[in-house]
Parts: structure tokens; sequence; C-alpha cells
């Protein structure tokens, strides 16, 4: 009998327990803050002019940490992004899958998820950058150098890429040294 009520005590202390809720500061939320449902982004080659790829963003979800946190699975609850995209390369589309996903760590971490066509970044460093496109100028800037492929495009494989937290992806290097930059967004 006492066992049972030790037992039920301590299951309820458990269930009451609130969740640690871990919000985003303003810079972490930059990364997601680029991009908004139906946005299309141009990429121009910089071998020929009329080569152009397009990232066209479906779906952007933005979950606030809430009561629908479970203490028996995890004793945080974070904000979340997570921006879904089709990328166009050469007239081939992929299946849509995520661009962006961003959350806030326990340890107060914000390093993002990010997808583009056939490679993912999801390193715990990011190494800052000044970037000069062809047409403007671009600061809070990382490149990217280190990511897993996932193959979806076999015929075109991205060497390196670069995203600006306020702009979004604006360039990434092919395989073969092509050079795509951020034409213009819609």
């Amino acid at each position: 009998m006492i066992k049972t009520l030790v037992t039920i005590l301590c299951f309820t202390l458990m269930i009451s327990c609130k969740c640690k809720q871990l919000y985003l500061t303003e810079n972490d939320s930059l990364w997601a803050k680029s991009y908004e449902k139906g946005d299309v982004a141009i990429f121009q080659s910089n071998r020929d002019v009329n080569r152009k790829d397009t990232i066209t963003i479906l779906n952007k979800s933005h979950t606030l940490p809430g009561s629908d946190c479970n203490p028996l699975v995890s004793s945080t609850s974070s904000e979340f992004y997570l921006i879904e995209a089709k990328f166009q390369h050469e007239g081939q589309t992929n299946d849509s899958d995520y661009l962006l996903q961003l959350n806030k760590e326990e340890d107060g971490s914000a390093i993002p998820i990010i997808r583009i066509f056939d490679i993912e970044f999801n390193g715990s460093t990011l190494r800052d950058t000044v970037v000069t496109l062809d047409k403007f100028g671009a600061q809070n800037c990382y490149s990217f150098n280190n990511f897993q492929s996932f193959n979806n495009f076999p015929n075109f494989k991205i060497r390196n890429f670069v995203w600006s937290k306020k702009m979004g992806l604006i360039q990434y290097t092919t395989e073969k040294g092509e050079k795509y930059e951020l034409l213009k967004r819609s």
C-alpha cells in the first residue's frame, strides 16, 4: 500500500514538473526570417547568364514552446522553425525537402541545419565571412564547406555555399567550379 502511494506521488510529481521553455534570440531567429512561404529565389551562373536555378519556398512553420511538453519524454520545449522548399537545377526538380531547420538547444546554441540541393550542413561550428557578389555586398554571411551528400541530384554536386543571415542562400559553387549567385527574389 505504501509502495503504491509512493509510486503515485512520484508519478504525480514528475507529471506536474514543468518543462524548461527555450526561446530563440532575435539574432538566432534571423536564420529563418529571410524566407516566407511562396518566395522564389533565382540564382544565375557565372558561366552562362541564361543558366538559372530556382528555390521555391513551399511552407514555413514556426512553433513556440508550449504546454504540449511531456516531462516523461523531455525536460525542454524549444522554439522551432522549419522551412520546406523545392529546388530546380537545369530543368530537374527534386522532391520537396526542408531548406532550413532551426531550434534552440538546451545548451543555449541554435545552429541551423541547412539542406540545399543534395547536401546538408548540420555541424556545430560556423565560420563568419563577408561576401561581395556581382550585384551587391553582404555581411553576416557564413561559408559552408563541410556537409553530407544525399544524391538528390546525382549529376550536380555542390562544393560550397554561402548563407546570409539576412538574405538566406546567396551563393553556391559546384564541384566543377561554376558559381551561382542570387539574382533576385520574389
